[in-house]
């Protein structure tokens, strides 16, 4: 009959088809936009991570750094000025020292 009102409920009408076909493309694009986006998420979380170990490994570096130059300045000062039997003791408490602050600043 014309004029009549489809009906929604017709599993074989053609709106039915066309919001199946409808419903089933969007639920695939989301699908694929929630893979990228975990895709991402992922890497940017594997960025993160890295970034972490590298900021841990250039604090070492730059605390091992002050360290030893600060160390050679002491021996070069206290080899002038009093001798090699207290180089080596100041050898010792610099080392003691280095131990410490590296254990402190790092975290082990």
């Amino acid at each position: 009959m014309p004029g009549r009102i489809p009906d929604l409920n017709n599993k074989d009408g053609p709106k039915r088809r066309q919001q199946q076909k409808w419903t089933e493309a969007t639920s695939a694009a989301k699908v694929e936009r929630n893979d990228a986006n975990s895709k991402a998420s992922h890497a940017v979380h594997i960025v993160a991570a890295a970034a972490a170990v590298v900021v841990r490994v250039v604090r070492v570096v730059v605390v091992v750094v002050v360290v030893v130059v600060v160390v050679v300045v002491v021996v070069v000062v206290v080899v002038a000025v009093v001798g090699v039997v207290a180089v080596v003791v100041v050898v010792v408490v610099v080392v003691v020292v280095v131990v410490v602050v590296v254990v402190k600043v790092v975290g082990l």
